[in-house]
Parts: C-alpha cells; structure tokens; sequence
C-alpha cells in the first residue's frame, strides 16, 4: 500500500494503471479502493470478530448503539469510518526521532524478588554464553544489590 497523500480519503491503497487506447502510449491511473475505504474495512471486520458474539463486548455495542440514536450495524460502521479518519490523521503527523534506549538499573527501585533473581542469573553456570550486554547490565545490576539492604541504598 502507498503512504496515504494528502487527499481527504488518504488516496488510492491499490492504484492501477494500464494503458489508454486514445492517450496512445499514456497510461490511466485507476483509483480503486481509498485507503480510508479499505481502513474501515479493516476496522469494521474487527469490530465483527470481538462484538459479533454473544457476551459483554457485543451487549457494550448494542448499548452504544442505542445511546448514539443507530442502529446496530449502522453504528458500527460508524465507528470503522471514525477510526479510519484518525488512523489518516495519525499517519499524516511527522513522526518524531526514535529515542536511543540505554540500559539502566536502580536496585532501590528493584524489590527484593527482582534482586534474587538478578543474583541467580548472575550466578548461573551458562551466565557467559549470554550477549556481552546483558552480562555488563546483571554485573551492574548485582554491584547495586551489593550497595542495598532490602532494596533500600544504605
């Protein structure tokens, strides 16, 4: 599928083109389903596998339903076309730069169940086999639990 455009209904999610008999060697581009379209066709077969059975999540819909003044099948396709309007607007906004996540341990913050088991690994017989990373973060982690008493610095 193509990155939605800035068209209202996102823009094609599977353009076609073939060639025009009267444009000569031209080619005609054929819009087929919007992405919007094709969202809330998601969204609505969604809403059909958890609603669509009898149970707490299909009594919420038919309750939903009656409150908005729709019917059943009305409200749901609502619905789908609603959420396919945001799944647009989500997917226009600029997406912000991944943050670089760092390994980090505070054993104040750690209860002492976490402690044990930071220790046992540390301690285990295959603990070298594991990635150079993981082994600096339990050797960090188990010099902090050598700093604390119950989780709580001394």
């Amino acid at each position: 599928m193509n990155a939605p455009d800035n068209s209202p209904d996102g823009g094609a999610a599977f353009p076609f083109y073939f060639p025009t008999p009267m444009a000569g060697d031209a080619s005609e581009q054929h819009q087929g389903m919007s992405c919007r379209a094709l969202f809330a066709a998601i969204l609505i077969h969604a809403e059909l596998v958890t609603c669509g059975v009898p149970g707490e999540a299909a009594d919420a819909l038919v309750e939903a339903a009656q409150r908005a003044g729709r019917d059943v099948v009305d409200h749901m396709a609502f619905n789908a076309v609603e959420s396919a309007d945001a799944l647009l607007r989500a997917l226009a906004e600029p997406r912000p730069e991944p943050v670089p996540q760092h390994l980090t341990y505070n054993a104040w913050a750690t209860p002492a169940s976490e402690h044990h088991a930071i220790q046992s690994l540390w301690l285990h017989p295959r603990f070298a086999d594991l990635p150079a990373v993981i082994r600096d973060f339990v050797k960090l982690a188990v010099d902090e639990i050598a700093k604390t008493e119950d989780g709580i610095p001394f």
